[in-house]
């Protein structure tokens, strides 16, 4: 898999993306990785905390299935006050039909499998460049929805 360019190369200034996990370990190595490739990331611990605080920001990455208040949950208020402008990328343990069309039909730009951190930075790219949406699983298209797949450990 190639990563392509960072925002800074292509002369973008640095997106901000906010990141809901409530795994610690998981989100340094996320804000980790995504700061290394230009972007600026605000990390919570709850989606609760993300919502108390609604900052301004140009990209929403939220766990499906967190401790508290659920990732769809996040999504569906965030999209209340904030609209479709935004892109959603979710992330879930566990991709099939039952989880996948719940997100969508709230406003998720795409869903990747966790950890694939790898995948998960392809997809910022992916959705801020305004390329393909959709959800990560076995490479077929649904609509306009991108299925990619998961690649094995």
């Amino acid at each position: 898999m190639t990563v392509t360019a960072s925002p800074l190369d292509i002369g973008l200034s640095k997106p901000m993306v906010a990141l809901i996990d409530d795994d610690a370990a998981v989100r340094s190595a996320i804000q980790f990785l995504l700061e290394v490739h230009g972007f600026t990331v605000m990390t919570y611990a709850s989606g609760a905390e993300f919502l108390a605080e609604l900052p301004k920001i140009t990209l929403l990455i939220v766990e499906q299935e967190p401790t508290g208040v659920s990732g769809l949950r996040v999504v569906r208020q965030f999209r209340r006050v904030v609209g479709p402008s935004v892109p959603v990328l979710m992330f879930s343990s566990v991709l099939g039909c039952d989880t996948d069309a719940r997100p969508l039909d709230l406003g998720v730009t795409r869903v990747v499998q966790k950890p694939k951190v790898l995948e998960l930075l392809q997809a910022v790219h992916s959705v801020l460049s305004g390329a393909c949406v959709g959800l990560s699983n076995n490479g077929h298209m649904v609509g306009e929805v991108e299925l990619i797949p998961a690649v094995p450990d």
